[in-house]
C-alpha cells in the first residue's frame, strides 16, 4: 500500500487546494499505515513531511548533484546516471539533475552554490570540508567488475617487459605518469607512498606527467612513452574487463614490506582509505538531505539487475585518515600546516625572543668550542690509526719485497689449518727457493741480488689469487698458501710460476742479464697435519726432493697421498 503513496500524491497535484484538509488527514495518518506497512519510500516521504515541504508541491524540486568527472565528462554522465534516476524514482518530488565537473570546477561549483550535493573523491572533499563546511551524508560502495568495496587506494604499475623495473626502488630516475595533481587515487596516495619509501617525486623522479585521466596513464605505460604509471585501484580490472589491456602486460610495483588487503579485491600499492562520499552543501535544506541520505542508503538493485556505479552506498565513513595523508603532503586544505609566522612570534613574546637568542648565542659559542676540540681529536685519533697501520703493516711486512712476512705467514697458517679440518676443505702450500742464489749474490754483488729477490716477489704477486698469501719466509725462501686448493691445482700454479721464472731477465748486472730458477715443494693439509710444523716438514721434503732431482723442478709431498691410499684400501 505504501508503495503507491507518491503515486497517490502526483495524481492529486492539480486538486491541491481542494484537496488541502485530505492532504492534511492523510498525512496524519501515515504513521499509522507505515506502522502496518513497512517500505522504504513512505519512511521517505515522513523524512520530508517532517521538514515542513509538502509532498505533493506544486512543482518538483530542482536539486542539483555536482559529480567530478575523473574519467571525462562523458564517461561519468555513463557511469552516474543510473543514480539519478534512482534518485528520481525514490523522491518524485524533486528533479535530480547531474552536473559534470572537471577538477578545476569543483571548488567554484560550491563557492558559488551552483549544486545542493557533492560527489567528489576524498582529497577534494576534506579540502570542501575545511574551507566551505561540506558535509558528507553517505560513502559510495564502489562497484567494478563484479567486486565492490567501501575503500579504495593507488596501484603503481610499469610494462611486464621493463626488466629494469622489477621493485619499487626502481621508481627512481623514471619518467612517471598520473592522473591529476588533486586525485587521490590517482597521484595523492602515490605521492603519499613515495614519501613514505623516501622517494621525492621533484627530487628522484626523471619526469613526471599528469594526464588527466585513469586510462590515459595506462596507456602511456603501455605505449612506452611513460615507465611507471599510477591511478586509483580498480581502474586496470575496469580496462581489461573493456577488452583495453591483459593484466599480464602490466607488473605491480609495491613498497618493500607491503602487505596487500587479502579482502580488498583489487590489486593496490597503497594504504586503503574510504570511498568518495556523498556531501551536502551549507545551503541545502535539511530535510532534503535526510531525504537524499535515506534515498542513498535504501538503495538497491532491481531484482536480476547487477548493481551498478553509485547504486549501492553505506553510512558516512571516518575520513581522518585523509587529513593524515594531506597534511603529510601540505596540499590543500594544509599547504601551510606546520608553519609559524616568525613576525608575529617576535611581536606577542618579546622578552621570550631575548632569552631564546641569547641562549641560542651562548650555545653558538659552546659548540663552536666543542668543535674545535673534536676536530683535534679527529685529528690526533686518524693519526693515531695510520700510525697503528702502519706500523701493523711493517710488523707484518718483509721490508724489501713487500711481501708477507714469516711471522705473519705462520699466523696465517695456523688459522686456515684449523678451519680448513673443522669443515673438511682443501688448503695447499707452495715453498720455494732460488737454485744457486749464492752464486747470484758473490758474482754481482748484494744489490742485484735484492733485485733478483723483488722480481721474484713481483712475479709470485701476479700469479696469487685473490685469498691467497704469499711471504717471503726467508733469504731465497718463499712461500704461498692457497686456502680451498688442493695439491694438484696447487702444484699446477707452481709449475707455471717456475716456468715464469726460468724464462725472465730477474735483473740486470751492468748489461749483463740475471737469470735465476727455483726448486718447488707442494704439500697439502690432510688429518695428519694437524699444525703449520707438520705442514711445513710436509712441503720443505718435497722441495728438498725437487733440489736433490736436479733443481729447477716442482715436486708433490706424499705425506697424504699413502692415508688416501689406506683409507682407499
Amino acid at each position: 500500500m505504501c508503495n503507491h503513496v507518491n503515486i497517490i500524491c502526483m495524481t492529486i497535484l492539480p486538486f491541491q487546494r481542494s484537496f488541502k484538509v485530505a492532504i492534511t488527514f492523510f498525512t496524519c495518518l501515515l504513521p499509522r499505515i507505515c506502522r502496518a506497512f513497512s517500505t522504504g519510500s513512505v519512511v521517505l516521504s515522513i523524512l520530508f513531511l517532517c521538514g515542513g515541504k509538502a509532498l505533493c508541491a506544486s512543482s518538483p524540486q530542482q536539486v542539483r548533484i555536482g559529480v567530478l568527472a575523473n574519467w571525462g565528462v562523458e564517461k561519468c554522465v555513463e557511469d552516474w546516471t543510473p543514480m539519478i534516476l534512482a534518485l528520481r524514482q525514490a523522491l518524485p518530488h524533486a528533479d535530480f539533475t547531474l552536473v559534470p565537473l572537471p577538477f578545476e570546477a569543483v571548488e567554484d561549483a560550491v563557492a558559488d552554490a551552483q549544486i545542493d550535493f557533492a560527489v567528489v573523491n576524498p582529497a577534494i572533499y576534506v579540502n570542501l570540508e575545511v574551507t566551505h563546511d561540506v558535509i558528507r551524508i553517505a560513502t559510495l560502495i564502489n562497484q567494478a567488475v563484479g567486486r565492490s568495496s567501501s575503500k579504495f587506494g593507488g596501484v603503481f604499475f610499469t610494462r611486464a617487459d621493463r626488466l629494469d623495473i622489477t621493485s619499487f626502488e626502481h621508481i627512481r630516475g623514471k619518467r612517471m605518469a598520473a592522473t591529476e595533481a588533486r586525485s587521490l587515487g590517482g597521484w595523492l596516495m602515490g605521492a603519499y607512498t613515495l614519501q613514505q619509501n623516501d622517494i621525492d617525486p621533484a627530487r628522484d623522479l626523471s619526469s613526471l606527467h599528469f594526464l588527466g585521466a585513469h586510462d590515459q596513464v595506462v596507456r602511456s605505460v603501455l605505449d612506452g612513452s611513460a615507465d611507471v604509471g599510477t591511478a586509483r585501484t580498480d581502474t586496470l580490472e575496469r580496462m581489461e574487463a573493456a577488452g583495453k589491456l591483459h593484466l599480464s602486460d602490466l607488473r605491480i610495483l609495491t613498497p618493500p614490506g607491503f602487505r596487500q588487503d587479502p579482502t580488498f579485491p583489487f590489486l593496490h600499492s597503497t594504504r586503503l582509505v574510504p570511498e568518495w562520499p556523498f556531501a551536502k552543501l551549507p545551503h541545502t535544506p535539511e530535510p532534503l538531505a535526510k531525504a537524499v541520505a535515506a534515498a542513498l542508503l535504501l538503495m538497491q538493485p532491481r531484482p536480476g539487475e547487477r548493481p551498478t556505479h553509485g547504486s549501492l552506498w553505506t553510512v558516512p565513513l571516518p575520513y581522518e585518515s585523509i587529513h593524515e595523508i594531506m597534511r603529510s603532503l601540505k596540499v590543500a586544505p594544509y599547504e601551510h600546516f606546520g608553519q609559524v609566522l616568525v613576525g608575529d612570534f617576535i611581536t606577542q613574546h618579546p622578552k621570550l625572543v631575548t632569552a631564546m637568542a641569547v641562549m641560542l648565542l651562548a650555545l653558538l659559542l659552546l659548540v663552536a668550542y666543542f668543535r674545535s676540540l673534536n676536530r683535534r681529536l679527529h685529528a690526533a685519533l686518524h693519526l693515531v690509526r695510520e700510525t697503528e697501520i702502519e706500523l701493523t703493516r711493517q710488523a707484518n711486512t718483509d721490508g724489501l719485497t713487500g711481501l708477507c712476512n714469516r711471522k705473519w705467514f705462520n699466523e696465517v697458517i695456523e688459522t686456515e689449518i684449523g678451519r680448513a679440518l673443522r669443515y673438511k676443505r682443501p688448503l695447499a702450500m707452495i715453498l720455494m727457493d732460488l737454485d744457486h742464489f749464492k752464486t747470484i749474490n758473490d758474482k754481482f754483488g748484494h744489490p742485484v741480488g735484492d733485485a733478483v729477490l723483488i722480481a721474484v716477489a713481483d712475479r709470485i704477486g701476479i700469479s696469487v689469487r685473490r685469498g691467497d698469501v704469499a711471504a717471503r719466509v726467508g733469504g731465497e725462501e718463499f712461500a704461498i698458501l692457497l686456502p680451498e686448493t688442493n695439491i694438484e691445482a696447487a702444484a699446477l700454479m707452481a709449475e707455471r710460476i717456475r716456468v715464469t721464472l726460468a724464462d725472465t731477465v730477474l735483473a740486470l748486472a751492468g748489461q749483463t742479464p740475471v737469470r735465476c730458477t727455483v726448486s718447488i715443494g707442494v704439500a697439502d693439509v690432510c688429518p695428519s697435519i694437524q699444525n703449520h710444523s707438520a705442514l711445513y716438514t710436509a712441503v720443505d721434503e718435497a722441495l728438498y726432493k725437487a733440489k736433490r732431482l736436479g733443481r729447477n723442478r716442482v715436486e708433490k709431498s706424499a705425506a697424504c697421498a699413502w692415508q688416501g691410499n689406506d683409507a682407499s684400501s
